[in-house]
């Protein structure tokens, strides 16, 4: 058995992109949509939805007519992506899927 001593490096925190003021709302979650990032923020109705470079910078209004449902026991939306497979059968970022309402539709 060989012992060996670790040092571990501190953790630093920082905030990795913030919707406001472009979006109000707290930040729900991200989804990876392969050259950005997807994010919602807790609001009912449209303009729920942003997007972000990879990188965070660049904080724009993203699919700005999706409706989140306007319900307060589904105050939380599902936002997810999902690749796609082309005829060539190379995968590529196909969609980014909104789960809104106590119904669990797939916008």
């Amino acid at each position: 058995v060989v012992m060996q001593t670790v040092n571990a490096a501190p953790l630093n925190f920082s905030i990795f992109t913030d919707p406001h003021p472009t979006l109000s709302g707290g930040t729900i979650g991200f989804a990876y949509a392969g050259n950005k990032f997807i994010g919602s923020v807790q609001k009912d109705g449209a303009g729920a939805l942003y997007s972000t470079d990879l990188d965070g910078g660049n904080v724009q209004v993203f699919a700005p007519i999706a409706s989140l449902a306007i319900n307060p026991a589904a105050a939380h939306s599902g936002l997810a992506s999902q690749l796609a497979l082309t005829p060539a059968r190379r995968a590529t970022w196909g969609c980014v899927l909104l789960a809104s309402g106590s119904s669990r539709n797939i916008t």
